[in-house]
């Protein structure tokens, strides 16, 4: 056994760990809402009634390279490329939620959990709601619907994949779910495409010489300029 001991007189590090446990909380309260909603729309529209007993792992990760995405569901008892796995074999789906969009409305960031909840939704039911291409098709469409998400067909895709919340949802959302924006609190930022951190490092010497420029890895020079005889500091 290993005894750590704290050195006499050193006070330890304040906890600087930013917890994403907050967001995944309200995400998976989100979800839970979702499944409320699912459970109405049955019973309101006379449809299929389905216990879905697969459990899906909500997770958040980078867009990449998916510009237009703000989430994905994934089965991979579909075939799907994404899925996990607990230790007693169990398989579970892949709910992914995209980190640099998390700075979005409370009730934006809750049509996007419904959106994907339609998805799982259609799955336990058996119906497909996707082309072989990944377009979201009719069907996904009418439950879309029925769960208050306005849909559009985008110009220049195919198929019905741009959701958003209804007005009536929207009002929905804001009084019966009510988001929890403050535990929202962080969202990944990424630098745009062909932008760089400077590694130069600048020194004047005074207002009448030119600046001179080094690379950060340098340490100071401490040079003396040989035109205004002053010191050169940096800024």
């Amino acid at each position: 056994m290993t005894i750590y001991i704290e050195p006499f007189g050193v006070e330890p590090n304040p906890d600087n760990v930013a917890s994403l446990n907050p967001v995944h909380e309200e995400l998976e309260r989100a979800m839970r809402w979702a499944d409320m909603l699912i459970a109405e729309a049955t019973l309101e529209h006379q449809l299929n009634e389905v216990i879905d007993t697969t459990r899906v792992v909500p997770t958040i990760q980078s867009k990449g390279r998916r510009t237009r995405c703000l989430a994905w569901f994934s089965d991979p008892k579909e075939g799907h490329p994404y899925g996990w796995e607990s230790r007693e074999g169990e398989i579970l789906q892949e709910m992914a939620f995209c980190a640099e969009d998390l700075n979005r409305s409370g009730p934006e960031i809750v049509a996007t959990v419904l959106h994907e909840k339609v998805h799982k939704w259609c799955r336990a039911l058996e119906i497909k709601d996707c082309s072989s291409s990944g377009w979201h098709n009719k069907t996904f469409k009418k439950h879309a619907e029925y769960l208050g998400l306005d849909v559009q067909k985008p110009k220049d895709a195919y198929g019905f994949g741009y959701t958003s919340p209804s007005q009536g949802l929207s009002i929905r959302i804001e009084k019966e779910f009510e988001p929890d924006i403050a535990k929202l609190m962080f969202h990944r930022t990424v630098r745009p495409p062909g932008s760089r951190v400077s590694t130069e490092r600048k020194w004047v010497c005074s207002d009448t010489c030119a600046t001179v420029y080094t690379r950060a890895k340098y340490k100071p020079f401490g040079g003396i300029c040989h035109v205004c005889g002053q010191i050169y500091t940096e800024i």
